[in-house]
């Protein structure tokens, strides 16, 4: 169980209120192969008021398990102060932070529009996906026998109890020129880099901004960050021999889609490592873009791909002598991969280890593993409007629409596992997470 509150100075246009019946017309499992996008679209219109398009004017946010949502006006989705989500997550902890028991990160909030945003909205999808991901690596269970073995053995040193901690998001609207303090970042674990409509090639200045920040700040500090879709865009464009292009294949991309690792990808983003642990070559996430990266620079490397897109994932390294560095040594795991316990397992790792490699300070992901969060929150309060924006734009067609629609539907339960479990290993290796 977590528990949610939510903070800022300025919230007097806010209010905060208990929807005992939210959702109530909207179905509670995944994999319905009898999923209709009018009956889905009557739904949603159902519980946003008389007609969908009312989502525009007022955004319905969860921020919890208590079931409490926070009604905004669009005229104040960007915040003038920033607005602070907490949570509390029973897990193993995470003392590879600057505060054990505490995980700090910033959020630099890049779309102030439904059906993305506002602001709050994203963080509060960002904040079902840590909370989700800190449990998956160590779930109630596990924290209660660790708990009571610790209270048989107070002694024991090699005891591991679980411990409450305190997630705290800080969102900055950097559209509207907000950015952290020197003593925010200072005092934060991490930063996350969501999405937005715009494009990381524009020239608005806030882009330009934000660029420079992530050069000057996260870049130079080595703060460890997770950037997603346009975050893994600007992430890229912000370095003079990173590029962000449209796509240049077919046409923008909604809904599953099914990314291939690379050799580095696969070495990085399987959980373990060990010898004789299967390693997975594909992850099926939901995407929504119109862009990609079309060119990494020098000191990042692809984690996986796509026929269309070539670059979904990377990890950024402090140095080109690092990335060559991970190179070789997945090359080496790929090459070792063959006499576990004496059979040939092509399958199978065996070797070094990502522990053994030097470690990303930032990983950046095309897809929206977000999403995949909820069916409330996630999908049918984000992915499905974003989806009907994408219709709405031309950019995709409406047999399109329904196709995506149905498909991201019925394979929610796995999209929404594999998601989880991305996070877990990305927290990991960016340490705020044991």
């Amino acid at each position: 169980m977590t528990k949610t509150t939510t903070t800022g100075q300025d919230r007097s246009n806010c209010r905060l209120a208990q929807q005992s019946n939210a959702g109530q017309n909207i179905a509670t499992d995944g994999g319905d192969d009898n999923y209709n996008s009018d009956n889905r679209r009557n739904d949603s219109a159902n519980y946003y008021g008389s007609h969908l398009p009312s989502y525009y004017d007022t955004t319905m946010m969860d921020v919890g398990d208590d079931n409490i949502g926070m009604n905004c006006s669009n005229e104040n989705a960007s915040l003038s102060t920033p607005v602070v989500l907490r949570r509390t997550v029973r897990c193993r902890g995470n003392s590879t932070n600057k505060n054990p028991g505490s995980l700090r990160l910033i959020v630099l909030g890049c779309e102030s529009k439904p059906p993305y945003g506002p602001n709050d909205h994203t963080a509060a999808l960002l904040m079902d996906l840590i909370c989700q991901a800190m449990g998956r690596t160590g779930n109630s269970d596990d924290c209660n026998t660790a708990t009571e073995a610790s209270a048989q053995s107070a002694s024991d040193s090699s005891a591991d109890p679980c411990c409450d901690v305190v997630v705290t998001l800080q969102v900055f609207a950097v559209q509207d020129g907000k950015f952290p303090t020197d003593d925010e970042w200072d005092a934060c674990d991490g930063v996350l880099l969501p999405g937005s409509f715009s494009s990381a090639y524009w020239k608005d200045l806030w882009i330009d901004a934000l660029k420079s920040v992530i050069q000057e700040r996260v870049v130079r500090k080595r703060i460890p960050t997770l950037a997603i879709c346009f975050g893994h865009q600007v992430f890229a464009h912000s370095f003079p021999d990173g590029e962000c292009t449209k796509i240049l294949k077919g046409a923008p991309r909604c809904g599953r889609r099914t990314m291939t690792m690379t050799q580095e990808g696969s070495m990085l983003l399987n959980n373990g490592g060990d010898c004789g642990e299967a390693a997975k070559t594909t992850i099926d996430l939901y995407y929504t873009h119109n862009d990609m990266v079309r060119k990494l620079p020098s000191t990042a490397v692809c984690l996986g791909g796509s026929s269309d897109v070539l670059c979904e994932a990377a990890a950024y390294f402090a140095t080109v002598a690092e990335v060559e560095q991970m190179r070789l040594g997945a090359a080496a795991s790929q090459y070792n991969a063959v006499a576990v316990n004496g059979i040939a397992s092509s399958g199978r790792r065996c070797g070094m280890t990502s522990s053994s490699l030097p470690r990303p300070y930032a990983i950046t992901l095309q897809a929206h593993p977000e999403y995949a969060t909820s069916l409330d929150l996630g999908m049918y309060r984000t992915l499905e409007l974003v989806m009907d924006a994408s219709e709405r734009a031309g950019n995709i067609s409406r047999e399109e629409r329904l196709k995506f629609g149905q498909d991201a539907h019925y394979h929610y339960p796995s999209v929404q596992n594999y998601s989880v479990e991305l996070m877990a290993k990305i927290g990991q290796l960016l340490g705020w997470f044991n």
